[in-house]
């Protein structure tokens, strides 16, 4: 059932199913939700070296937002979605990145 979207449609199911607070557990960056769960806190996989065990959590800089489905660093002010972290992280291409997020959530996604 493979079928060719519009680059738009093809990202728009990419941001509707990737979840970036699963994205940062699944490559070892603990988070920590704050008290309205909406968003969590985190040592910043760019600037800090740390795991969050190590240092309490008012040390953490990352916040990754679960309603905008994005992430910001106050110490880098690194920051972005699922699209921006993966690129950033693995030091790849954006399509590499949706390449990546859609073989993870089983999306075929043409770059045509």
């Amino acid at each position: 059932m493979s079928r060719k979207l519009p680059v738009k449609k093809q990202l728009e199911r990419i941001y509707a199913n990737v979840h970036l607070a699963e994205i940062f557990t699944d490559h070892n960056i603990q988070l920590v939700p704050l008290p309205s769960e909406s968003y969590f806190k985190g040592h910043c996989p760019f600037c800090e070296l740390q795991p969050i065990s190590d240092q309490p959590q008012s040390d953490c800089s990352l916040v990754v937002s679960r309603p905008q489905n994005t992430f910001y660093c106050f110490k880098c002010q690194q920051g972005g979605d699922a699209i921006v972290f993966i690129t950033q992280l693995n030091s790849i291409s954006p399509l590499e990145a949706i390449d990546y997020l859609s073989a993870k959530y089983d999306h075929r996604i043409s770059h045509d």
